[in-house]
């Protein structure tokens, strides 16, 4: 067992999560793995804090992008540079706000499981909860076509007089439910905070569909997995600790803030349909073969 890690952890605004996470990374008991970090374009001083604190480890490469490109685009700068620089077999994604045990590779790499092109490890809340699973389902457009039905339901009750109404007779209310993965009977199953695209991934693609700017991220990624008959798996592994605390992001809401995560859920949804109704070759041929700009600076 010598295959290659790689982890790709982007950065956006909030540096000291990132520190955090990496130390993670350098606990880890196989050793056979490389960091790299994607500073987002951040508007405040995390590249300069992560140049400072990560500039005299050689395991760890810093990329600078000179504006936030999202989360797609993002990851991308860090999964091509995994491939291409360094030739990972496994590529780690996760969130800066994750952190995990020793173990957590070992356990992973002893997943041997034919056709499977996502593995993600067992997540929790910081409270000891396990956290929901962020993708779960054997009929992907089903899923496409429920979603969609939400966020078109979601932008009706955010019309005024129907919004106060909603809340009249309902009362929020966060949803907490641990929802058991089933390997057997799903055939996506997917935590968008941390996963490992596999050997098995890469024989297909190079990168993560790069057209959305935030969310639809784990649908996004069982369509390509849908597309070449790919499955993905949560295993049980220890803890993989999430520091979000929402279980839910409720899109029903008159907070600003609310609104404007549900048209960057719209606005991606819009940039994703060309790719639901594409075929595998017409995929590639339009997502996958092209080049990032090297608008980046790397550090060894």
């Amino acid at each position: 067992m010598n295959f290659r890690i790689a982890v790709v952890i982007l950065n956006y605004m909030n540096y000291e999560d990132t520190l955090e996470c990496i130390q993670s990374v350098l606990s880890q008991t196989y050793r056979n793995y490389d960091i790299i970090v994607v500073e987002n374009g951040s508007p405040n001083n995390s590249y300069q804090a992560l140049l400072q604190h990560l500039k005299r480890n050689q395991k760890i490469t810093l990329l600078k992008s000179n504006k936030n490109l999202g989360y797609a685009k993002g990851n991308n700068l860090g999964i091509r540079y995994a491939k291409e620089r360094l030739n990972a077999d496994y590529v780690f994604v996760c969130n800066s706000d994750i952190t995990f045990q020793p173990d957590l590779f070992e356990t992973i790499l002893k997943t041997n499981y034919k056709g499977i092109g996502v593995i993600s490890p067992t997540v929790y809340y910081p409270y000891g909860t396990k956290q929901p699973v962020s993708l779960q389902t054997s009929s992907i457009y089903k899923t496409i076509l429920s979603t969609v039905t939400g966020i078109f339901a979601a932008w009706l009750m955010c019309l005024p007089l129907i919004n106060k109404l909603v809340h009249l007779f309902h009362k929020d209310s966060q949803i907490e439910a641990a929802y058991p993965f089933n390997n057997e009977e799903f055939t996506y199953n997917i935590q968008g905070c941390s996963y490992f695209l596999t050997p098995a991934y890469f024989r297909y693609y190079q990168q993560l569909y790069p057209k959305t700017f935030l969310y639809w991220e784990e649908i996004n990624l069982a369509v390509y997995l849908s597309k070449t008959g790919l499955k993905a798996i949560i295993v049980e592994t220890s803890p993989v600790i999430h520091k979000d605390k929402k279980s839910f992001i409720r899109l029903v809401s008159p907070h600003n803030a609310d609104i404007k995560k549900l048209k960057y859920s719209t606005d991606s949804l819009f940039h994703s349909l060309p790719m639901f109704f594409s075929n595998y070759p017409s995929i590639v041929r339009r997502y996958d073969t092209s080049r990032l700009k090297s608008n980046q600076k790397g550090l060894k």
